[in-house]
């Protein structure tokens, strides 16, 4: 399922009120334009001044290789229309490093500009990458090079240190060491952090790299950038813990410095206990200039169904000089007042987050999905859920969810579509504020599918939405898992 990665769409202002059925959530809150996009900031890889987002199928067939993965390209733009470049990257495409296999290539992305000629450049993850010299399953990490025309030569950046190490798994970009260069982060060996320190050379070469070993041995499931102290350096944070043992799960944060990033603390919550959950977003929803932390414990434990945690559970702690402050968290589920449904047992509340200025406020907005939620007998049919910000951070009381029932969103909800898998914010027609890019990434017998929701000065808006299928990129098939990944 989300630091960094997304897209913005058009226009209108349409007040819709919170519906008390399951059946078509709307909602009611008012909302506004980006701020709460950190790090390296939006993607623009052909330098218009309008937002773009990179959009993966890791799971596509290509040339007949199963799980291949393929990444395509949706451009802003003040009038036409994201789909109006076609243009798909695998390793298959002349120019790209590799060759295809069942790399799952664009499992993750991210985007920085890392050659300081202007223009975005997109950094694509592929676990399962067969790298000579390292082994099976050592994974890679390959760049594709932003340009006036958009995204168009490439390089390899990095391959994974030995067998199964599955680099690229998950990746983020941020100025870690202050010097106005943009670095690369990613998991090496699933555990540990492999840095990439920029600039990069068009080879692909960094500047250096280094290797943050992770004292626990305790597997990185998700990332993500921003700078939470303030201090023109930007940090990282990551969820970590194993498959199935919820209680045993974390967050740690690697503060950056001069010297780089410095080795990393656990992050806690109330009552100083460690801050668990698999998913995790740094925007500044406060609107204090700190990057604020969100972490979303979306899985369960099957042993307490019954928990606080039923269904999923996002906690909100605020940037400061010092780090994140626990003490001032603020746990948001169905269960908040003002959030529309109830908590049912594999909700997955707090799947894929994002943080971004929807309504043009100063505020970024807190995004979630639950692609878990079913509704009217269809399950797992998914929708997502919309917190704006404030000056005291997350407004529950003006939440706001949507589904594939709400008025205005193409197709209609069925069961296994998970609406709500990915989510990202990204101003695509520059007006300043964020359009709502959200997969349903096994929609179509797994196919997947993306919408783009338009902003208004009221928050999202559903008039107008925009339905992507990798059809219509002109890439047909099943079980692709389009939208899996977004740039950020």
């Amino acid at each position: 399922m989300n630091s960094h990665s997304a897209v913005r769409a058009l226009v209108l202002a349409s007040a819709i009120a919170v519906t008390a059925s399951l059946a078509a959530p709307v909602a009611s809150a008012d909302q506004q334009p980006p701020k709460g996009l950190s790090g390296a900031g939006q993607p623009d890889f052909n330098g218009d001044g309008y937002g773009d987002v990179a959009v993966s199928a890791p799971r596509a067939t290509v040339n007949g290789e199963k799980y291949a993965g393929y990444v395509s390209v949706l451009y802003g733009s003040k009038t036409k229309t994201v789909t109006a470049s076609k243009r798909v990257f695998h390793q298959n495409t002349p120019g790209v490093p590799g060759n295809v296999g069942s790399d799952e290539f664009g499992t993750a992305l991210a985007s920085a500009d890392l050659d300081r000629d202007g223009f975005t450049d997109l950094v694509v993850g592929a676990p399962f990458d067969n790298m000579s010299g390292s082994g099976k399953d050592a994974g890679s990490l390959t760049v594709i090079w932003g340009s006036r025309q958009g995204l168009s030569t490439s390089a390899l950046l990095l391959r994974g240190s030995q067998k199964y190490a599955k680099a690229g798994h998950k990746v983020v970009t941020g100025d870690f060491d202050g010097d106005g260069d943009q670095d690369i982060a990613t998991n090496d060996n699933r555990t540990d952090l492999r840095v990439l320190d920029g600039p990069f050379r068009r080879n692909g070469q960094a500047a250096g790299t280094s290797l943050l070993k992770d004292r626990d041995n305790v597997d990185i499931t998700d990332l993500a950038s921003g700078d939470v102290n303030k201090d023109q350096k930007d940090d990282i944070v990551a969820t970590r813990g194993f498959s199935g043992e919820t209680e045993a799960r974390h967050t740690v944060l690697w503060q950056g410095s001069a010297e780089g990033l410095r080795d990393y603390s656990v992050v806690t919550g109330p009552e100083e206990a460690p801050l668990r959950g698999e998913h995790v977003a740094l925007g500044d929803i406060n609107g204090d200039g700190h990057d604020d932390l969100v972490v979303g414990r979306a899985q369960e434990d099957r042993q307490q169904p019954h928990s606080q945690h039923l269904g999923g559970t996002i906690t909100y702690l605020p940037g400061s000089e010092s780090g994140p402050l626990g003490e001032q968290s603020q746990a948001i589920s169905q269960r908040t007042p003002g959030v529309p449904g109830s908590p049912q047992w594999g909700d997955a509340f707090g799947t894929g987050l994002s943080i971004g200025d929807i309504d043009g406020d100063g505020y970024g907005d807190l995004v979630t999905g639950i692609p878990g939620e079913g509704f009217n007998g269809r399950n797992h049919a998914g929708w997502l859920t919309t917190v704006p910000g404030s000056w005291l951070g997350p407004d529950s009381t003006k939440a706001r969810a949507y589904s594939q029932d709400t008025p205005g969103v193409p197709g209609v909800a069925t069961t296994w579509d998970n609406f709500g898998t990915n989510t990202a914010v990204t101003d695509t027609n520059g007006d300043g504020r964020g359009e709502l890019i959200v997969a349903a990434a096994r929609e179509y017998r797994g196919t997947g599918s993306v919408y783009v929701l338009k902003a208004a000065a009221s928050g999202v808006t559903t008039k107008g939405t925009i339905l992507v299928r990798p059809k219509d990129i002109g890439m047909p098939g099943e079980d692709q898992g389009f939208g899996t990944a977004f740039s950020r």
